[in-house]
């Protein structure tokens, strides 16, 4: 990500993470409880290397409902063993109790009357194994965790966000600007790419499908389409799909487009809020734990802004952790700052090529309304221990915040 530490005085116990899938498992913790009685059947489901869409389509084709009935609280990486909750529009509740897929571990179910929505999430339980690290890391992990502890955590927007390739927010950026073309070679194409070209994130991750991606890249740009449908793996379903609507429509961008699903075109569309968020923050990094005059400060408790008018007054509030400086997410309604804040807000904006009201009329009419991120995070529960060479950090954070953020503190790597 190339963003500055918090922790930058401090050296880095270095590491690998995910070596094994017991290495990263992490635990949502639901808003609420299922009541035991509705339509929706609620299920608590562990799923060990499989991403969120991956197992929202395994349960779909072996339930026989539509993906757009099932519902979930969050996003979960591919990488790992995560647990998380799942809601099931009037599935047979015996039939998802008794589920038999591959990667796929249901752990209890419930009724309840409403669909899961994106958000119904008070946050996620990390238990995370870094191995192979420093041999001086007993003395460095106390000292990068108090120093996190005391001013807070930096809240970038973690890697995963932005795609295995990094070119996530260059698709959604794209979708914003109605540049079809574009999108279709940044998702679809684009081999020449130095991150593409050398597999150095792909691999790194876990993704032993490199050579036949970087193929199927390379047929696109050679309008071998249905070619391309083929060596894409089975489990990259959207680029898969995407292709097959695109010979459909006969190689028409605008129209393939138009048939995507509206959560797809949001998750380009969320990775470019998330690019201008942590570019703000990036600027905001000597200050995040103090506020100023004009600054929108967020309510840690509930998530409420309030206009900072005596920042002396506030700074207290911010030393006890009850309040931190809020950044920007961009859309048509999002309330704005004034003041030293409010230009670097601004500097943004400009150096990725637009005006403020451009912005917020693509946005508008992307329907996407915006809204303010705290520039900083704590922990909670957080507790350690060593292991041979290895370092098992547990913790919690709120939901919407990425583990990896704490992980490169630590480490001072952004291969995560």
């Amino acid at each position: 990500m190339d963003y500055p530490y918090l922790t930058s005085d401090i050296p880095g116990i270095g590491g690998v993470i995910k070596t094994e899938p017991e290495d990263f498992i992490v635990e949502e913790i639901p808003l609420y409880q299922p009541s035991g009685a509705g339509e929706h059947i609620y299920a608590f489901i562990e799923k060990r290397n499989l991403n969120t869409q991956e197992m929202i389509t395994r349960l779909s084709q072996h339930l026989g409902i539509k993906a757009r009935d099932i519902g979930v609280a969050g996003n979960k990486d591919r990488r790992g063993i995560t647990r998380q909750m799942v809601s099931l529009w009037r599935a047979d509740p015996a039939r998802v109790e008794n589920l038999n897929v591959p990667q796929l571990r249901v752990l209890w179910v419930k009724r309840h009357k409403n669909k899961l929505h994106r958000g119904h999430l008070a946050g996620n339980r990390f238990e995370i194994r870094i191995r192979q690290i420093n041999p001086d890391a007993a003395k460095i992990v106390p000292q990068v965790l108090e120093k996190l502890n005391k001013i807070g955590v930096p809240n970038y927007f973690g890697i995963q966000r932005f795609g295995i390739h990094n070119d996530n927010a260059a698709a959604g950026k794209a979708l914003l600007l109605q540049q079809w073309e574009d999108f279709f070679h940044i998702v679809l194409g684009n081999p020449g790419s130095s991150q593409i070209q050398s597999g150095q994130t792909g691999e790194q991750r876990g993704d032993d499908n490199h050579a036949a991606i970087l193929r199927a890249r390379q047929l696109f740009e050679e309008g071998k389409l249905a070619e391309a449908v083929e060596l894409w793996p089975p489990d990259y379903s959207f680029p898969k799909s995407l292709l097959r609507r695109l010979i459909e429509f006969k190689g028409g961008y605008h129209n393939t487009i138009a048939t995507m699903p509206a959560a797809m075109k949001n998750f380009y569309l969320n990775a470019y809020q998330s690019h201008l968020f942590n570019e703000t923050l990036r600027l905001r990094m000597p200050a995040i734990n103090e506020v100023w005059v004009g600054d929108l400060a967020y309510l840690h408790r509930n998530g409420a802004v309030f206009k900072v008018e005596q920042a002396e007054t506030e700074q207290t509030r911010v030393d006890s952790s009850e309040i931190s400086p809020s950044g920007p997410i961009w859309g048509s309604t999002m309330i704005t700052p004034e003041g030293k804040e409010w230009e670097l807000e601004e500097k943004v904006v400009s150096e990725e090529g637009f005006t403020v009201e451009e912005l917020r009329a693509r946005f508008k009419t992307a329907g996407l309304k915006g809204e303010r991120r705290p520039f900083r995070i704590f922990l909670t529960d957080v507790d350690y221990e060593f292991v041979e060479d290895s370092l098992l950090l547990r913790f919690t954070l709120p939901r919407g915040v990425y583990a990896t953020i704490v992980l490169r503190e630590l480490m001072k790597t952004d291969n995560l």
